[in-house]
């Protein structure tokens, strides 16, 4: 049964590919999945960049506010 799933699966796969590789609304969805993928790309990069300046603002908060604490309990 494993088996001819398989083939089921190699077979659709391989019908998908020609059709997105040889006609013209196959690469026409090629070129909007790309169009997608890239803008998923920068705009995981954008909140990954946030996500850091956010990281790096806290740790600096939280850097001051031990400087803060170790001087008033320091005294």
């Amino acid at each position: 049964m494993a088996n001819n799933s398989f083939l089921f699966g190699a077979v659709v796969g391989a019908a998908a590919a020609v059709w997105l590789l040889t006609t013209d609304k196959g690469k026409e969805v090629l070129a909007k999945a790309g169009d997608w993928a890239d803008r998923v790309q920068g705009t995981a990069k954008d909140l990954a960049g946030k996500a850091q300046d956010a990281a790096k603002d806290l740790a600096g908060k939280a850097q001051d506010a031990f400087e803060e604490a170790k001087e008033q309990f320091g005294k």
